[in-house]
């Protein structure tokens, strides 16, 4: 597979991480963490330029910090089952900005970059995927929002 390839798929991998693609089909809980997670996944097409490679860098930027700082509040109001698999998430979500922030938020520039690919894989560890579906079950099963990948 080509690293540009590659790069594109752990890339929409990690679009996914914290949400996923989410409908909230069961009406949810009204607690902190869901209704955070609610207004992450209603802002989510704001964001999408990071991992489409739209957009300029400065947007991409843009995108990142507020993606961040979303991320951030979630963490904040994890319930505690799932608090270790938000920072989790949350670490991943930083390395992958700061791959970005190495190469001026430019994907072609990352997809020609091997050292920024290698570093990447983080992103899609067992630990991140292991995170990450956790935090999946939670949301589908206490706040209704289920995925729809």
């Amino acid at each position: 597979m080509k690293r540009s390839s590659t790069l594109i798929i752990t890339l929409a991998a990690t679009a996914g991480l914290f949400l996923g693609a989410c409908s909230d089909s069961k009406g949810g809980s009204s607690g902190d963490f869901c209704t955070l997670a609610r207004a992450f996944e209603a802002s989510q097409s704001e964001t999408d330029n990071i991992f489409s490679g739209t957009g300029t860098a400065d947007d991409i930027k843009k995108s990142f910090d507020k993606l961040q700082a979303q991320i951030s509040a979630m963490v904040n109001a994890a319930p505690a089952e799932i608090k270790k698999d938000t920072q989790t998430v949350q670490a991943a979500m930083k390395t992958l900005q700061g791959v970005f922030e190495k190469a001026g938020y430019d994907m072609a520039k990352l997809a020609s970059d091997p050292e920024a690919i290698k570093e990447l894989e983080v992103v899609s560890s067992d630990e991140v995927t292991t995170a990450s579906d956790n935090i999946t079950t939670y949301l589908d099963d206490t706040c209704g929002i289920t995925p729809t990948t």
